[in-house]
């Protein structure tokens, strides 16, 4: 038996000491060892115990505890991989399926339409926007339209203006950067101005997520419709990215993948409970490390940029979190929520 967790310990984890066995250190595959990613699990291979000696964690057990935490696994499982028998159950090849997803995860960026060749679009003749220089059509659209402080919105959001007389007359240019790639959105600021949006062409905005680059590295994410939408939340100092609409590309799930992100938390408008669930269904397939949460905004016709801060965090104390004992377990659930919307 101390072969073998020898061997599963070298396999799935960088160790401090593992010239020193019988006893071992990684890091906590459970608290991650913290922010700082301390090395502080200990694995006894002569006693078949593990223990983290983080205050904020302190789990500890036998080896076969751990399997069954680790690998979501039953504990019977986890002793027919100590007496080394090859993976027979389903809960057994649904766990080690689990750890290797993740270990792809953490090894490249090309999972679910990770990594692509960079792009490029833009507007030309743009000229960016500061407070200082913002024209006060622009302080008071921003202000009494829609609703945000000026100054801090154009400290949070790259916006520019385009040259009088082109097609984007009118409108206000939002930059969206994801990754390495650049585009943007021209959004109307005039209310007989249509469409309220201009995109580039080739659908690019499909392959990103506005406002992606400047939360890629927060604990949460949330994922929202529209620029304003996460813009709102961003102004709560909440990190945000928005979908550009109510369905999510492969693309978009890679940024996602990527992201430092532990939580992923859908909050589209209200009535697009079926669509949240379906994001929810996608980012769960693909991302076995992270928590993936709904949230459901249940006044009529309210979506995030409509909200007070006060009743959005309301909403989100009650959102619906998937975490489960394993993956197959969470779409189970995932579906039938959607089941009940349909």
């Amino acid at each position: 038996m101390e072969d073998i967790i020898v061997n599963f310990i070298r396999s799935n984890f960088e160790t401090v000491n593992d010239s020193r066995f019988p006893e071992v250190r990684i890091y906590c595959p459970f608290c991650e060892g913290g922010e700082n990613r301390e090395f502080s699990f200990d694995i006894n291979v002569e006693k078949g115990v593990a223990r983290c000696w983080r205050a904020k964690c302190s789990w500890a057990g036998s080896f076969a505890a751990f399997l069954v935490k680790y690998l979501d696994i039953d504990y019977e499982d986890a002793k027919k991989i100590l007496e080394g028998e090859e993976p027979k159950t389903s809960d057994e090849l649904l766990g080690l399926i689990n750890r290797l997803k993740v270990k792809i995860e953490e090894g490249s960026q090309e999972l679910q339409g990770g990594s692509i060749e960079p792009f490029q679009s833009w507007v030309e003749g743009v000229t960016p926007v500061t407070s200082k220089n913002a024209p006060e059509w622009l302080l008071d659209w921003l202000r009494d339209v829609r609703g945000y402080e000026p100054e801090r919105f154009l400290t949070d959001h790259s916006l520019f203006i385009p040259a009088r007389h082109s097609r984007y007359d009118g409108r206000v240019i939002f930059r969206v950067t994801s990754d390495e790639s650049l585009g943007f959105i021209a959004y109307s600021t005039k209310k007989d101005l249509t469409p309220k949006t201009l995109n580039p062409p080739g659908a690019i905005l499909s392959k990103m997520l506005y406002n992606y680059n400047a939360v890629r590295n927060k604990k949460k994410i949330f994922i929202c419709e529209g620029v304003f939408d996460s813009a709102r939340l961003v102004s709560w100092n909440l990190p945000a990215v928005s979908l550009f609409g109510v369905a999510i590309s492969a693309e978009q799930i890679g940024l996602l993948v990527r992201s430092q992100a532990k939580e992923l938390i859908v909050c589209l408008d209200n009535g697009a409970e079926k669509k949240s669930f379906d994001i929810a269904r996608q980012l769960v397939r693909s991302c076995p490390n992270k928590t993936v949460s709904v949230m459901i905004l249940e006044g009529d016709g309210e979506d995030p940029d409509d909200l007070s801060e006060e009743i959005f965090m309301e909403y989100y104390f009650k959102r619906r979190k998937f975490q489960k004992e394993s993956v197959e377990n969470v779409l189970n659930d995932v579906n039938l929520l959607l089941d009940s919307y349909e």
